[in-house]
């Protein structure tokens, strides 16, 4: 593993499908340290949970949902937030 920076992390989405069907990146599950300081977005959370196929899969996300909510890592922007964000991607004049 390369270093990591120092600080909060924050993962895309392919991280953590790598992670979990890939068994790439094995230190963001092996190393308790680097969980700690990882956020959960609501979006990733979103994609991944989209992504599950299985029942089992499933309860495997609420679980790291969950202990990102314990350690108040787990990030949901406010719908003001994303009506702002459409607005500013907006192609129209």
């Amino acid at each position: 593993m390369s270093a990591l920076p120092a600080g909060l992390l924050l993962f895309d989405t392919g991280i953590y499908i790598r992670f979990s069907r890939q068994k790439r990146y094995l230190w963001l599950g092996e190393d308790a340290r680097v969980f700690q300081r990882t956020i959960l977005t609501a979006v990733v959370a979103a994609e991944l949970y989209a992504g599950t196929r299985n029942a089992s899969e499933k309860r495997a996300l609420d679980q790291l949902c969950q202990a990102h909510h314990a350690l108040n890592h787990f990030s949901y922007p406010l719908a003001s937030t994303w009506i702002e964000t459409g607005t500013l991607l907006s192609r129209a004049p």
